[in-house]
């Protein structure tokens, strides 16, 4: 049962596991491609330097800021 060293939750999959630890702690994964939002004063901002793992992910985020809706795919 793969579990993360900084929450207290288990995971049934070491690929969940791995999953949670490349968005939530993007600093395990040194090196790894990030995608941010375009938004300065979002904390998945570069500013902020947290970004998605994954270019769908932050395509999904862009739907909840207005001024970016309609932009991507």
């Amino acid at each position: 049962d793969p579990s993360c060293h900084y929450a207290a939750k288990g995971f049934g999959y070491k690929k969940t596991l791995d999953n949670h630890v490349s968005s939530k702690h993007p600093g395990e994964f040194p090196g790894t491609q990030r995608f941010f939002c375009m938004i300065k004063s979002c904390k998945w901002s570069e500013v902020y330097g947290i970004g998605f793992p994954r270019e769908d992910l932050l395509n999904r985020h862009k739907k909840s800021h207005k001024e970016l809706r309609g932009h991507g795919p």
